[in-house]
Protein backbone atom coordinates (compact mmCIF):
# COMPACT_ATOMS: atom_id res chain seq x y z
CA UNK A 1 0.00 0.00 0.00
CA UNK A 2 1.26 3.47 -0.90
CA UNK A 3 0.30 5.38 2.25
CA UNK A 4 1.63 8.70 0.94
CA UNK A 5 -0.52 8.52 -2.20
CA UNK A 6 -3.54 7.47 -0.13
CA UNK A 7 -3.07 10.42 2.23
CA UNK A 8 -2.72 12.82 -0.73
CA UNK A 9 -5.91 11.51 -2.33
CA UNK A 10 -7.88 11.77 0.94
CA UNK A 11 -6.63 15.34 1.37
CA UNK A 12 -7.58 16.21 -2.21
CA UNK A 13 -11.00 14.67 -1.68
CA UNK A 14 -11.49 16.67 1.53
CA UNK A 15 -10.68 19.87 -0.34
CA UNK A 16 -13.50 19.13 -2.81
CA UNK A 17 -15.98 19.39 0.08
CA UNK A 18 -19.56 18.45 -0.71
CA UNK A 19 -18.70 17.71 -4.36
CA UNK A 20 -17.27 14.31 -3.25
CA UNK A 21 -14.88 14.26 -6.21
CA UNK A 22 -12.49 11.42 -5.33
CA UNK A 23 -14.22 9.06 -2.89
CA UNK A 24 -17.83 7.98 -3.32
CA UNK A 25 -19.85 5.49 -1.29
CA UNK A 26 -23.15 4.61 -2.89
CA UNK A 27 -25.56 1.70 -3.34
CA UNK A 28 -26.19 -0.23 -6.57
CA UNK A 29 -29.76 -1.51 -6.80
CA UNK A 30 -30.79 -4.59 -8.72
CA UNK A 31 -31.16 -3.92 -12.49
CA UNK A 32 -29.81 -0.36 -12.02
CA UNK A 33 -26.43 1.25 -12.75
CA UNK A 34 -24.11 3.97 -11.45
CA UNK A 35 -22.92 6.64 -13.87
CA UNK A 36 -21.21 10.03 -13.65
CA UNK A 37 -18.71 12.15 -15.66
CA UNK A 38 -15.10 13.04 -14.78
CA UNK A 39 -12.39 15.05 -16.52
CA UNK A 40 -8.75 13.98 -16.57
CA UNK A 41 -6.24 16.23 -14.84
CA UNK A 42 -3.50 15.24 -17.26
CA UNK A 43 0.18 14.88 -16.47
CA UNK A 44 -0.35 11.43 -14.97
CA UNK A 45 -2.61 8.39 -15.02
CA UNK A 46 -6.35 8.36 -14.43
CA UNK A 47 -7.39 5.53 -12.10
CA UNK A 48 -10.87 4.42 -11.07
CA UNK A 49 -11.28 1.65 -8.48
CA UNK A 50 -14.43 0.02 -7.13
CA UNK A 51 -14.65 -2.36 -4.18
CA UNK A 52 -17.50 -3.99 -2.32
CA UNK A 53 -18.10 -6.49 0.47
CA UNK A 54 -19.42 -9.47 -1.45
CA UNK A 55 -21.84 -11.87 0.31
CA UNK A 56 -20.31 -15.21 1.25
CA UNK A 57 -20.24 -17.60 -1.69
CA UNK A 58 -20.37 -21.37 -1.85
CA UNK A 59 -17.27 -22.96 -0.36
CA UNK A 60 -15.71 -25.20 -3.05
CA UNK A 61 -14.46 -28.70 -2.38
CA UNK A 62 -10.90 -28.93 -1.10
CA UNK A 63 -8.39 -28.96 -3.94
CA UNK A 64 -4.84 -27.91 -4.71
CA UNK A 65 -4.79 -24.50 -6.42
CA UNK A 66 -8.57 -24.48 -6.85
CA UNK A 67 -9.71 -21.73 -9.19
CA UNK A 68 -13.49 -21.99 -8.91
CA UNK A 69 -15.02 -18.50 -9.05
CA UNK A 70 -16.86 -17.65 -5.82
CA UNK A 71 -18.12 -14.13 -6.56
CA UNK A 72 -21.81 -13.70 -5.70
CA UNK A 73 -22.48 -10.14 -6.87
CA UNK A 74 -20.59 -9.55 -10.11
CA UNK A 75 -20.19 -5.79 -10.54
CA UNK A 76 -18.63 -4.41 -13.73
CA UNK A 77 -16.61 -1.20 -13.95
CA UNK A 78 -16.04 0.61 -17.23
CA UNK A 79 -14.49 3.99 -18.11
CA UNK A 80 -15.79 5.37 -21.40
CA UNK A 81 -14.46 8.20 -23.55
CA UNK A 82 -15.71 8.84 -27.07
CA UNK A 83 -15.98 5.45 -28.75
CA UNK A 84 -13.40 3.83 -26.45
CA UNK A 85 -14.25 1.68 -23.42
CA UNK A 86 -11.54 0.96 -20.85
CA UNK A 87 -11.96 -2.26 -18.84
CA UNK A 88 -10.46 -3.29 -15.46
CA UNK A 89 -7.40 -5.47 -14.98
CA UNK A 90 -7.91 -9.21 -14.56
CA UNK A 91 -5.60 -12.15 -13.86
CA UNK A 92 -6.09 -15.61 -15.38
CA UNK A 93 -5.98 -18.33 -12.68
CA UNK A 94 -5.42 -20.94 -15.38
CA UNK A 95 -2.20 -19.17 -16.33
CA UNK A 96 -0.75 -17.61 -13.15
CA UNK A 97 2.50 -16.66 -14.86
CA UNK A 98 0.71 -14.51 -17.44
CA UNK A 99 0.37 -10.75 -17.07
CA UNK A 100 -2.98 -9.20 -16.19
CA UNK A 101 -5.17 -8.16 -19.11
CA UNK A 102 -7.76 -5.41 -19.46
CA UNK A 103 -9.68 -6.42 -22.56
CA UNK A 104 -12.99 -7.30 -20.87
CA UNK A 105 -14.97 -7.50 -17.63
CA UNK A 106 -13.44 -8.78 -14.40
CA UNK A 107 -15.82 -11.52 -13.22
CA UNK A 108 -13.71 -12.88 -10.33
CA UNK A 109 -12.70 -10.08 -7.96
CA UNK A 110 -14.57 -7.73 -5.65
CA UNK A 111 -11.92 -5.06 -6.28
CA UNK A 112 -11.63 -3.73 -9.83
CA UNK A 113 -9.47 -0.95 -11.26
CA UNK A 114 -9.42 0.79 -14.63
CA UNK A 115 -6.11 2.47 -15.46
CA UNK A 116 -5.60 5.04 -18.25
CA UNK A 117 -1.88 5.77 -18.47
CA UNK A 118 -1.76 9.13 -20.26
CA UNK A 119 -5.11 10.88 -20.68
CA UNK A 120 -5.24 14.37 -22.16
CA UNK A 121 -5.81 17.18 -19.68
CA UNK A 122 -9.52 18.02 -19.68
CA UNK A 123 -10.48 14.82 -21.52
CA UNK A 124 -14.02 13.75 -20.62
CA UNK A 125 -14.75 10.26 -19.33
CA UNK A 126 -17.89 8.53 -18.07
CA UNK A 127 -17.56 6.21 -15.08
CA UNK A 128 -20.13 3.42 -15.33
CA UNK A 129 -20.81 0.55 -12.90
CA UNK A 130 -23.29 -2.19 -13.83
CA UNK A 131 -23.84 -5.76 -12.69
CA UNK A 132 -24.59 -9.21 -14.05
CA UNK A 133 -27.31 -11.52 -12.73
CA UNK A 134 -29.31 -10.69 -9.60
CA UNK A 135 -27.78 -8.79 -6.69
CA UNK A 136 -28.20 -10.69 -3.41
CA UNK A 137 -27.51 -10.26 0.29
CA UNK A 138 -25.97 -12.73 2.73
CA UNK A 139 -29.34 -14.51 3.12
CA UNK A 140 -29.62 -15.05 -0.64
CA UNK A 141 -32.49 -12.58 -1.08
CA UNK A 142 -32.53 -9.93 -3.79
CA UNK A 143 -30.95 -6.80 -2.29
CA UNK A 144 -28.90 -3.72 -3.25
CA UNK A 145 -25.11 -3.84 -3.05
CA UNK A 146 -23.16 -1.02 -1.30
CA UNK A 147 -20.06 -0.09 -3.31
CA UNK A 148 -17.12 2.30 -2.84
CA UNK A 149 -15.56 4.20 -5.76
CA UNK A 150 -12.09 5.77 -5.61
CA UNK A 151 -10.94 8.12 -8.41
CA UNK A 152 -7.53 9.74 -8.89
CA UNK A 153 -6.01 11.80 -11.71
CA UNK A 154 -9.11 13.94 -12.29
CA UNK A 155 -9.90 17.62 -12.14
CA UNK A 156 -11.74 18.86 -9.05
CA UNK A 157 -15.20 20.11 -9.94
CA UNK A 158 -17.70 22.16 -7.97
CA UNK A 159 -20.93 20.71 -6.66
CA UNK A 160 -23.72 21.39 -9.19
CA UNK A 161 -26.49 23.81 -8.30
CA UNK A 162 -28.94 21.96 -6.06
CA UNK A 163 -32.32 22.49 -7.70
CA UNK A 164 -35.37 20.66 -8.96
CA UNK A 165 -35.09 19.88 -12.68
CA UNK A 166 -38.50 18.33 -13.37
CA UNK A 167 -41.88 17.44 -11.83
CA UNK A 168 -44.05 15.11 -13.90
CA UNK A 169 -47.46 13.60 -13.23
CA UNK A 170 -47.34 9.80 -13.26
CA UNK A 171 -50.90 9.06 -12.07
CA UNK A 172 -54.05 10.64 -10.65
CA UNK A 173 -52.31 11.60 -7.40
CA UNK A 174 -48.70 10.63 -8.08
CA UNK A 175 -45.72 12.55 -9.44
CA UNK A 176 -42.01 12.06 -10.11
CA UNK A 177 -39.60 14.71 -8.85
CA UNK A 178 -36.07 15.09 -10.29
CA UNK A 179 -33.14 17.09 -8.91
CA UNK A 180 -29.43 17.63 -9.54
CA UNK A 181 -27.40 15.33 -7.30
CA UNK A 182 -23.85 14.39 -6.32
CA UNK A 183 -23.11 10.69 -6.73
CA UNK A 184 -22.50 9.28 -3.25
CA UNK A 185 -24.56 11.94 -1.45
CA UNK A 186 -27.76 11.06 0.44
CA UNK A 187 -31.04 12.90 -0.11
CA UNK A 188 -34.44 12.85 1.56
CA UNK A 189 -37.82 13.91 0.19
CA UNK A 190 -40.15 15.88 2.43
CA UNK A 191 -43.71 17.17 2.04
CA UNK A 192 -45.72 20.05 3.50
CA UNK A 193 -49.12 21.69 3.14
CA UNK A 194 -48.07 25.08 4.51
CA UNK A 195 -44.32 25.48 3.76
CA UNK A 196 -43.73 25.65 7.53
CA UNK A 197 -44.04 22.11 8.84
CA UNK A 198 -42.29 19.42 6.80
CA UNK A 199 -42.70 15.64 7.05
CA UNK A 200 -40.11 13.10 5.91
CA UNK A 201 -41.22 10.70 3.20
CA UNK A 202 -40.26 7.03 3.41
CA UNK A 203 -36.83 6.01 2.15
CA UNK A 204 -33.69 8.08 1.56
CA UNK A 205 -31.86 8.22 -1.76
CA UNK A 206 -28.13 7.57 -2.12
CA UNK A 207 -27.39 9.16 -5.49
CA UNK A 208 -26.02 6.91 -8.24
CA UNK A 209 -26.28 9.47 -11.04
CA UNK A 210 -26.09 13.25 -11.50
CA UNK A 211 -29.90 13.36 -11.59
CA UNK A 212 -31.98 11.60 -8.93
CA UNK A 213 -35.69 10.83 -9.33
CA UNK A 214 -38.14 10.23 -6.47
CA UNK A 215 -41.89 9.52 -6.40
CA UNK A 216 -44.36 11.57 -4.36
CA UNK A 217 -48.15 11.69 -3.95
CA UNK A 218 -50.98 13.81 -2.59
CA UNK A 219 -54.52 13.11 -1.37
CA UNK A 220 -57.60 13.49 -3.54
CA UNK A 221 -59.36 16.76 -2.70
CA UNK A 222 -56.31 18.26 -1.04
CA UNK A 223 -56.10 21.99 -1.66
CA UNK A 224 -52.33 22.07 -2.06
CA UNK A 225 -49.16 20.18 -1.19
CA UNK A 226 -45.49 21.03 -1.50
CA UNK A 227 -42.45 18.77 -1.79
CA UNK A 228 -38.75 19.36 -1.42
CA UNK A 229 -35.53 17.37 -1.61
CA UNK A 230 -33.01 17.81 1.21
CA UNK A 231 -29.38 16.74 1.17
CA UNK A 232 -28.37 14.98 4.38
CA UNK A 233 -24.98 15.55 6.08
Amino acid sequence: MNTKSAEALITLHGASGTALCNIKQTVLSNSDFIEFPVRAAGGGPLKVTICWTDPAGTVPAKAVDANTAALVNDLDLRLITGGTTHFPWKLNPASPASSATNSGDNDRDNVEQVYVASPTAGQSFTVRVTHKGTLKNAAGATAPQPVSIIISGIQTTAEPEFRCTDISRTGVNTYSVSWNSVVGATYRLQSSINLTTWSDLTGDFVATKTTTIGNVSNTTGEGRRFWRAKRLP
